[in-house]
């Protein structure tokens, strides 16, 4: 029977043969294991997917849903409905599944949507520019209240954020990582 002392003693000996050959801080993370992440749907695969989508709803959530100009609702709502379709096709992929990913679906919505912000940015810059000039009086309180501008700012700069988490599940979709993980399943 093996006892601690011997397996010990061998470790230390396997540690010494292999010098300095491999050490963590010698590591280097190529693509390719990315791409081996989304065939074999690692764990990391599923986190980074998790992460992202935590981080798009975020910023989404940041944007303001209620607008007094009729056509920034209507604009609004429009993408409110297309985020949501996009939010429950990434929602599904939370955990390990031998479900077929919708990649295919996913590029097409996260092109759409995009197309959408890019638009709706431009609006809200067109807005915030008509009310540049309006200043916002402190509250009753004495605490500072957002001038309507600084509001459309606001906006337009999580909107920007929002597209760019946006691109990344574009990308993600027409990525070899996802190639490979849906012909090998299919």
């Amino acid at each position: 029977m093996l006892g601690n002392d011997w397996y010990k003693k061998h470790l230390t000996q396997i540690k010494q043969k292999a010098g300095a050959r491999y050490t963590p801080e010698l590591n280097i993370n190529l693509p390719i294991s990315e791409i081996f992440d989304g065939i074999s749907r690692t764990e990391n695969f599923y986190i980074s997917i998790r992460e992202k989508y935590g981080e798009l709803l975020r910023e989404f959530r940041y944007v303001t849903s209620k607008y007094e100009d009729v056509e920034l609702q209507k604009a609004y709502d429009e993408i409110k409905k297309e985020a949501d379709s996009l939010f429950k096709l990434i929602e599904k992929i939370k955990e390990y599944n031998t479900v077929q990913i919708p990649w295919d679906k996913m590029q097409n919505k996260t092109k759409a949507l995009k197309d959408q912000l890019w638009k709706f940015a431009d609006q809200l810059r067109t807005a915030k520019e008509q009310v540049k000039d309006i200043k916002t009086p402190a509250r009753a309180d004495g605490s500072y209240q957002s001038s309507p501008s600084e509001k459309l700012n606001s906006d337009i700069h999580h909107i920007y954020k929002t597209q760019e988490l946006i691109r990344h599940f574009e990308e993600l979709s027409l990525s070899t990582k996802a190639m490979f993980g849906y012909f090998l399943i299919s």
